[in-house]
């Protein structure tokens, strides 16, 4: 998760602006970082599902959710990656995993190259007017 969310290091609060609870604990916080050019990233850990609980977290129960910007699993398998600045998400694996994807009328998906832009004059189905 990028740690530059403004959500990270603080948690909701109450109408006194009390802290009700914070976002991530500090054990989350103290965690290990993955650096990239420009960008660094908390290195979290725990079952897929547990993604869903990432986000924004406003009292009551209200998430405003936010997906992890890196993700894979123990054996590597495939990795997933959405970019903080952009809106498109990239999935790498094995050709039958991506080839999966390409054809489940579920997503809006296309095979991109390492060259192709994931900028919007890049996208292939929604072309910027």
């Amino acid at each position: 998760m990028w740690e530059g969310w403004g959500w990270i290091d603080r948690g909701p609060y109450n109408r006194s602006g009390e802290l009700v609870q914070p976002a991530l604990s500090a054990e989350e916080l103290s965690r290990p970082r993955v650096h990239h050019p420009g960008r660094n990233y908390l290195l979290l850990e725990g079952p897929l599902t547990a993604a869903l609980q990432l986000g924004d977290r406003h009292p009551g129960s209200f998430i405003e959710p936010q997906s992890p910007n890196i993700c894979w699993p123990q054996d590597h398998a495939w990795c997933l990656a959405s970019e903080i600045d952009f809106d498109s998400t990239l999935v790498g694996g094995s050709t039958e995993m991506v080839n999966d994807i390409l054809n489940d009328p579920r997503f809006e998906a296309w095979p991109v190259q390492p060259d192709d832009s994931i900028a919007a004059d890049g996208d292939r189905i929604n072309q910027v007017p």
